[in-house]
């Protein structure tokens, strides 16, 4: 669970559609599209797929202010932690495995709660899609297996 758990957080915030909005496109007119992750963190993704992982290199960083930073911090916390999921497995890195599971679920959570925050205030409430609950889900049980990989007593 400390290796699928924050794999399926990075998915959730970069693929799934997480909020309907409302557009009005010139020749189509009036219309709804579905906003992803990669709207916030599309860019850096793509550096990280060229092998660079530094945002705060020109054009590889997230979109949209704050809210694009809490993402990616989700959405790199979660990659981190699925590859130290993996070493985790040899005894002495569990407890850091552990903390970092738990930290990809509070990144997740606190990604979740700032979007829906902000969605909340400007009264789309409504047009949140389910995928964003999921990541909220998910997120918290997250949080939830990261503190019992931590607790747990050695042999």
């Amino acid at each position: 669970m400390r290796i699928i758990l924050p794999l399926v957080i990075a998915g959730l915030f970069i693929y799934a559609p997480l909020l309907e909005q409302s557009s009005d496109g010139t020749f189509t007119g009036p219309g709804t599209d579905m906003v992803t992750g990669a709207a916030y963190v599309g860019q850096s993704v793509d550096c990280a797929m060229e092998l660079q992982f530094n945002p705060l290199a020109e054009g590889c960083g997230p979109q949209n202010g704050i809210t694009g930073w809490v993402v990616y911090a989700a959405v790199a916390v979660s990659a981190v932690a699925a590859i130290i999921g993996v070493l985790g497995l040899l005894p002495f890195l569990a407890g850091i495995s552990g903390f970092l599971t738990f930290l990809s679920g509070a990144a997740g959570t606190a990604a979740s709660g700032t979007l829906l925050y902000q969605i909340w205030e400007k009264g789309m409430l409504g047009d949140v899609q389910w995928f964003m609950w999921a990541a909220l889900a998910v997120s918290l049980l997250t949080v939830l297996v990261g503190m019992s990989s931590m607790s747990r007593k050695s042999d």
